[in-house]
């Protein structure tokens, strides 16, 4: 194979590729099986989260645990379960991911430099003077994007996004929440509606004090009640403390239906009974039935309110009806501020669904019930002679304490008047038809409710078995719907960025055939490379501390900076000069090496016939600033010795080999000369530098030739290679259109020479080798001269 042939890597069977471990085929599908198993598990948990109201049972929460015994430890360690667990997963899958993307981070310059050539170079920054783990993860996020990496960039952004949101929103997808599960079961029923109960001597006084209490001063209601319906009361078969039960039942319920009477349609009459006493008279007609009423005042001008019951209205206009008359006497006899109220009272047999929530408190120990009936439709009920009871008996009650002075005639009061009065009070409303018409429709319904527990449903000698619903509730874990989504979202795009980093690493190998440990793996991937000797002249600076990104300082000469555009000043606010900017804008490619396996980096310009321009943007950048230091062209490599002293040319041109090692004679004419500065003793004792002409450039150390032979310089490489030995022009050797400068008699003294200057071998008893210094059957292959440029150095790894 030619040296510097075409630049593509050797073939997978000639050279071995290396991929770190968390990068290979074989190790990142399983990220993505991770990605879509994640997936698939928070989707599951979400939909029988929805579907079945909680996917588990955590059992039931307890306000204190006894964490000393086993039990309640182990309760209370119950938790853990789905609060840490579920972040140790992510955890683990987050630690997975960062270590391919930090390996890809790693393999991103190898990539770049596997994917150039001399025709297409990569600048030294996107390659062999890049590294991005010493940059924080949000820098190295935009270098890479600056950088043409992409797809790097991508990664690192979702690595912010994996351990700020996907990690965080893991600790919140699960939450414990108590919930109703419903089951049939057996309900017994402990009481019915009967309404044969005789209402002769039914205390309508105490009923009227329950429905003060409950339906007025907010009281608990009694068990077998809402507050609209009387209902049968019901259990479950199986005793238990905090329990929802249902089942089928029949409510009765009580509706009035008022209206106010104007009074212009209504005849009144006060009569004077004495001078502290009237006697107020109205007659009126309410939809078709005809009411009337006479009430006892006082002439004191504070105001009443009196009920009135009608008993004999036609059965097309309803039975009764009850009505409430509101006004007030002044002490010349006149009434004012007069309202007429008239009701229908209406009775009703409701069909439906009784649900009773029964709760037992930790700290009283008071079982609460809580029911609720659910009308499936209404029908009218005629009591009959029981209703003609209830509402005559309502209005036998009286009362001598008066909720208020307004609460009606002292001489004569109503206990149902004394309640309207009180529930208006209890509101803070004034008097009016609206008022207490919505009075009465919340105490008149309520005092019937009372008289239906007490004596139309009485409790069953054998309770009544039938089908219902038991609920007990439970805690039942839930997947919190947004952060479920969010997650998903997340895993999705994550899930995608797998899927193409897996062609990704299919289609962009790296130049690596081992994995670079260290500096010793970084040294075999520069051996005999340019690289060094670029490195080399930063080190031959006399201010060079050992920092190649030192900040270069600026002359503050008013003078140049009056020079320097307005754009280059621009440019030097916004960027700081820095000692290696030149090298970070120099070219880098790969070739092939001599061997299959051995592959060339150089580092300069990929045309050998120029020399390397420096400089981090070439023409197009502005120049420097006057007076600020610059690094030396990347072309010129100044030597000294290691005392301190410049050699002569001539010493340079014999320890370079002379035309041994392809300087052709007078071209040392052609060189370009620099001043280098010499160390020296000034006085006092302290060093003074010393200007002196720079001597030749140094040429890259080339294989020991062969010996015993007296050609051009050709050098040992084994057997195999097949290359062709010929004459050329002027005594040059020809090799394949490959031409070597001939070696002369008066050369100067080699490694590997005799000492009288011939191209021989070194003794007459070495193997292969003939005393006339005539090769001894071993092949040879040509050394190509390559000294405009910068050699191309053979590296293997």
């Amino acid at each position: 194979m030619r040296f510097g042939d075409t630049p593509e890597l050797p073939s997978p069977d000639r050279r071995k590729r290396w991929r770190s471990i968390t990068l290979r085929l074989s190790c990142v599908p399983f990220l993505l099986l991770a990605e879509v198993a994640l997936i698939i598990g928070i989707g599951t948990l979400f939909a029988l989260s929805r579907q079945r109201t909680g996917f588990v049972d955590v059992g039931s929460g307890e306000r204190s645990l006894d964490f000393s015994s086993f039990p309640g430890a182990l309760r209370w360690s119950q938790g853990l379960l789905w609060t840490t667990l579920p972040v140790l997963i992510i955890g683990l899958y987050k630690l997975f991911r960062d270590a391919v993307v930090a390996a890809l981070v790693v393999e991103t310059p190898y990539i770049e430099l596997a994917r150039s050539s001399r025709d297409r170079p990569v600048k030294a920054r996107k390659s062999v003077y890049l590294d991005y783990r010493s940059y924080f993860a949000i820098v190295a996020c935009g270098k890479a994007w600056k950088n043409k990496h992409y797809f790097l960039s991508i990664c690192l952004v979702l690595s912010f996004v994996e351990a700020l949101g996907l990690v965080p929103l893991t600790a919140r997808l699960f939450a414990a929440r108590e919930e109703l599960l419903l089951k049939e079961a057996t309900i017994n029923v402990l009481s019915a509606f009967d309404t044969s109960a005789p209402l002769g001597n039914a205390d309508y006084g105490a009923l009227m004090d329950a429905v003060s209490a409950s339906w007025i001063n907010e009281s608990p209601l009694p068990r077998g009640t809402d507050g609209d319906f009387a209902f049968s009361r019901i259990t479950p078969t199986q005793p238990g403390t905090n329990f929802t039960i249902s089942a089928p039942t029949n409510a009765s319920r009580l509706t009035m239906d008022c209206t106010e009477v104007p009074m212009s349609s209504s005849n009144l009459n006060v009569v004077d009974e004495t001078d502290s006493f009237v006697t107020v008279s109205f007659s009126t007609t309410d939809r078709g039935c005809d009411i009337e009423g006479s009430i006892p005042a006082s002439t004191d001008g504070n105001d009443f309110l009196e009920a009135i019951l009608t008993s004999k209205c036609p059965d097309a206009a309803g039975n009764s009806r009850i009505g409430f008359f509101y006004g007030a006497v002044s002490t010349t006899g006149d009434l004012t501020s007069s309202i007429l109220v008239s009701c229908i009272p209406t009775y009703w047999s409701a069909p439906g669904t009784l649900t009773v929530v029964t709760t037992n408190s930790t700290f009283s120990g008071r079982v609460v019930e809580t029911p609720k009936f659910n009308a499936s439709s209404y029908n009218i009920q005629d009591l009959g002679i029981p209703a003609q009871q209830f509402e005559q008996g309502v209005m036998t009650v009286q009362t001598f304490n008066p909720a208020t002075s307004s609460a009606g005639n002292t001489n004569a009061p109503l206990r149902l008047a004394e309640l309207i009065v009180r529930r208006i009070e209890a509101l803070g409303q004034s008097y009016s038809a609206e008022s207490v018409i919505n009075a009465t429709n919340r105490i008149y319904p309520a005092i019937y409710t009372m008289l239906a527990l007490t004596y139309f449903y009485p409790e069953l000698s054998q309770p009544v078995a039938i089908t219902g619903t038991l609920a007990v509730p439970q805690n039942r874990l839930h997947v919190v719907p947004p952060v479920a989504i969010a997650m998903l979202v997340i895993l999705a795009i994550l899930l995608a960025s797998t899927g193409y980093l897996i062609f990704y690493l299919h289609y962009h190998p790296s130049i690596l055939a081992e994995e670079p440990v260290g500096l010793l793996g970084a040294a075999s991937l520069l051996r005999q490379s340019n690289v060094a000797d670029i490195i080399e002249k930063y080190h031959r600076q006399d201010d060079f501390d050992g920092r190649l990104s030192r900040e270069l300082p600026r002359n503050g000469n008013s003078g140049s900076k009056e020079k320097s555009s307005k754009k280059a000043k621009k440019k030097q606010k916004k960027k700081k000069q820095h000692l290696d900017d030149q090298l970070k804008e120099t070219w880098c490619w790969v070739e092939r090496g001599e061997r299959p396996h051995e592959l060339i980096i150089k580092m300069g310009r990929p045309d050998e016939s120029c020399h390397i321009k420096t400089g981090s943007a070439g023409e197009d950048e502005e120049e420097e600033e006057e007076g600020s230091q610059r690094p030396p062209p990347l072309d010129e490599v100044p030597f000294r010795a290691s005392n301190g002293r410049t050699p002569s040319a001539q010493n340079v041109w014999a320890a370079a080999g002379g035309p041994m090692y392809g300087r052709i004679p007078g071209q040392e004419q052609d060189q370009e000369h620099e001043a280098v500065y010499e160390l020296g003793q000034g006085s006092g004792g302290r060093p003074g530098l010393v200007s002196e002409k720079s001597p030749l450039p140094i040429q890259t150390v080339l294989p020991t030739p062969s010996p015993g032979f007296s050609g051009g310089p050709y050098y040992d490489y084994g057997n195999g290679y097949g290359y062709r030995h010929g004459r050329g022009r002027n005594g040059v050797h020809e090799d394949d259109g490959v031409f070597t400068q001939s070696l002369t008699a008066g050369c100067p003294a080699v490694p590997g020479g005799v000492p009288d200057g011939r191209s021989g071998g070194v003794s007459d008893g070495r193997p292969g080798v003939v005393p006339d210094g005539r090769p001894g059957g071993v092949r040879r292959k040509p050394v190509h001269n390559n000294n405009t440029g910068y050699g191309g150095s053979k590296s293997h790894y």
